[in-house]
């Protein structure tokens, strides 16, 4: 199963970064804007077993996505998982650790390429790129957003 793996260290507490990135509008921030990511009804803050949707547009489409919250252990951890959309198998897991007055950040990303036609353009690889460049405007937004002054 292919695996994405990436991590960040932050000039801000671990309540802080972890907090942040509950926070689905802060996603919508960090996301690059060709994704086109919109949460429906999002709530304020992710919580245990929650369910969440949202809209993106891959390969020029607007897919809409469902994720639940399977773990939760703030500040430390949590686990989304994939329960509606195009992928067969997606399971993220936010990890957070102090560092001092810092904090490490590290994303974990098990998945499976979708099916049929789009499993053609969707292959491992172009998913992988993929996360590679979002996670790359991710991390700088996030520098940006929470060491910034002010």
């Amino acid at each position: 199963m292919p695996r994405f793996e990436t991590e960040i260290t932050l000039n801000a507490s671990v309540e802080r970064v972890f907090e942040f990135v509950c926070s689905p509008r802060n996603h919508e921030r960090l996301s690059p804007p060709n994704v086109g990511l919109k949460f429906i009804d999002p709530p304020d803050l992710l919580a245990a077993g929650m369910r969440f949707r949202f809209k993106v547009r891959n390969f020029g489409m607007i897919q809409t996505i469902e994720h639940e919250i399977t773990e939760f252990e703030p500040p430390l951890r949590f686990v989304e998982v994939q329960v509606q959309g195009p992928l067969q198998r997606w399971v993220h897991r936010h990890e957070f650790r102090a560092e001092g007055a810092q904090t490490m950040m590290r994303d974990a990303i098990d998945f499976e390429p979708p099916t049929g036609f789009l499993g053609m353009l969707a292959t491992a690889d172009v998913l992988l790129e993929s996360l590679e460049d979002a996670f790359y405007h991710r991390h700088r937004m996030m520098r940006k957003l929470l060491e910034s002054p002010g």
